[in-house]
């Protein structure tokens, strides 16, 4: 179940991250505002020490705007999971994300 994290589909922002996330990490939370899931996808694999590989490489322009606030490993890939229409498949520190059929 995931909890506190809001899940936005949103467009025409070139900045990415919302201005509370700029200084959100410093409290235990990331947010973005309309960000390439590419950017989000890098600091998701930081933040949680993961390998995110996606096999439709187009899903990494779709523009999110996402808060994980404390939320685990399993939680944050659960929501990505959502946010691409996607399932993924984990082993280990390696979560590969793959398009619904």
């Amino acid at each position: 179940m995931i909890r506190s994290t809001r899940i936005r589909r949103r467009r025409n922002n070139p900045h990415g991250i919302a201005s509370a996330g700029a200084i959100g990490w410093t409290q235990g939370r990331i947010a973005f505002r309309d960000a390439p899931l590419s950017d989000v996808v890098a600091s998701i694999a930081r933040w949680y020490d993961i390998d995110i590989q996606f096999t439709d490489q187009t899903a990494l322009d779709l523009p999110v705007s996402v808060t994980f606030d404390s939320e685990s490993t399993r939680e944050v890939l659960d929501a990505l999971a959502l946010i691409t229409h996607s399932r993924y498949q984990q082993s280990g520190r390696v979560a590969v994300f793959s398009a619904l059929r």
